[in-house]
């Protein structure tokens, strides 16, 4: 997947190959640090032939879970300069979309379905000036469910736990049919725990 996006996000590069400066992507993540997608970008640019500092570099902003900190980041990215965003989340994804109607923003890292999220108009006219890559993590739920209840005779809550404000989070849980409240059978529901800060030290 990741070498999939690292090549959709550097199509422009074919064109810009005479450029005397390197293209500048703009990362924007919610983050504590580098996630398999922002690792994986750099890696594959690389393996495809693009050298860093030289035919691109990358700048990401990381906002270590905050979500609020990513509109301001994301039109940080977008004064800065970048060629293209790469968001690694829906919220990234939809702060780069209110920062910019002309820069390219590339997402990856989302789960579930990118229309219903509000991100594309649709899988076949993405439009605007947003693309990307999403799982079906979400939809899967029911199998996933199924196994516990196979797993576990007479099952009947699920325990989810997670944050208020993740909006991956609450997809699986509310996302339509494939959420545990809807995929667990008549007698049965699921129970949502609250979110626990991390200690301070």
């Amino acid at each position: 997947m990741l070498l999939v996006v690292a090549g959709a996000t550097l199509d422009p590069l074919v064109a810009w190959a005479e450029r005397k400066q390197p293209v500048r992507i703009g990362v924007l993540t919610d983050s504590w640090g580098p996630t398999p997608a922002t690792v994986g970008l750099r890696d594959g640019l690389q393996a495809l032939g693009y050298r860093e500092g030289e035919q691109f570099d990358i700048g990401v902003r990381f906002t270590q879970g905050d979500v609020a900190a990513l509109p301001a980041a994301a039109r940080d990215l977008v004064t800065a300069g970048s060629d293209v965003i790469f968001a690694t989340s829906a919220n990234a994804a939809r702060a780069a979309q209110q920062a910019t109607t002309v820069t390219p923003i590339v997402f990856a890292e989302v789960v579930g379905d990118p229309v219903k999220l509000g991100l594309v108009r649709s899988f076949a006219r993405p439009g605007g000036n947003i693309t990307g890559v999403s799982t079906l993590a979400i939809e899967l739920n029911p199998k996933r469910l199924e196994i516990f209840k196979e797993l576990v005779p007479g099952l009947k809550r699920v325990g989810a736990r997670g944050g208020r404000h993740r909006v991956l989070q609450r997809a699986h849980l509310e996302g339509g049919p494939g959420a545990p409240a809807q995929a667990m059978t008549p007698t049965g529901g699921y129970l949502r725990l609250p979110a626990v800060s991390p200690p301070t030290r």
